[in-house]
């Protein structure tokens, strides 16, 4: 498939995230609430996410708001970001409880308070220079604080996709997250079942490995430390 230079505005989510992803309406947003409430429950057994009461986090990426409002619903005082305008705004409408703004990743995050918690859920591979937007998570997070960010793998399917277009090998992006300024980096890859985790967020259970098949969610997860 032909890559395409989306702006990540209302192009973008209509021509493929409504269509590959979910739409913006309560039973999209509840159907990715489940699927990152089984995500959390996986990477909880590496980093402590459950726990947000007194932290700070901070989403890059956040699209329809689902794992933000998980954050939200953690104790987490969350601010979800996405550079398209068009996500932000119905977004908005289905996660009111939470505080949403534009912004572009590759650009400094100004802030005055650093982040006990910093995500970006399938966004590096979107990005022209992912280098950058990792330097700009590594400068906003405490010193005891976390970055985790998830991202296929270099399978063929991965590279298909129209707006993919830095998809590497788990080691190329541990060396980028170190390069950034990370000392203590774990990279771990889970399979899901498909469709499971629209009935119940428990039947999004992890299996511990890679599965090169492109009806089968398999991400991998960057979790890094500075």
């Amino acid at each position: 498939m032909k890559k395409k230079n989306y702006t990540f505005e209302e192009d973008y989510f209509e021509e493929y995230y409504v269509k590959e992803i979910t739409d913006f309406t309560p039973g999209g947003f509840k159907r990715m609430y489940n699927w990152f409430k089984g995500i959390f429950n996986a990477l909880n057994k590496y980093v402590d996410i459950n726990d947000g009461k007194g932290k700070k986090a901070i989403e890059f990426g956040s699209a329809i708001g689902a794992a933000s409002k998980l954050l939200s619903d953690l104790g987490y005082d969350v601010l979800a970001t996405d550079v398209s305008s068009y996500s932000v705004k119905r977004a908005r409408k289905l996660a009111s409880q939470v505080k949403f703004a534009v912004h572009d990743i590759h650009k400094p995050f100004i802030t005055r308070n650093k982040f006990d918690l910093v995500c970006a859920f399938d966004v590096i591979e979107h990005l022209g220079k992912p280098k950058a937007a990792i330097k700009n998570m590594f400068s906003i997070i405490k010193d005891k604080g976390v970055v985790i960010c998830s991202t296929p793998n270099d399978y063929g399917y991965a590279r298909k996709v129209p707006s993919h277009i830095n998809v590497k090998k788990p080691e190329q992006w541990e060396r980028i997250f170190r390069d950034a300024g990370f000392k203590n980096v774990t990279v771990k890859q889970f399979s899901f079942l498909p469709f499971f985790y629209r009935l119940h967020w428990r039947l999004n259970f992890a299996l511990p490995f890679g599965i090169n098949f492109e009806s089968i969610p398999s991400p991998v997860f960057i979790i890094a430390r500075k």
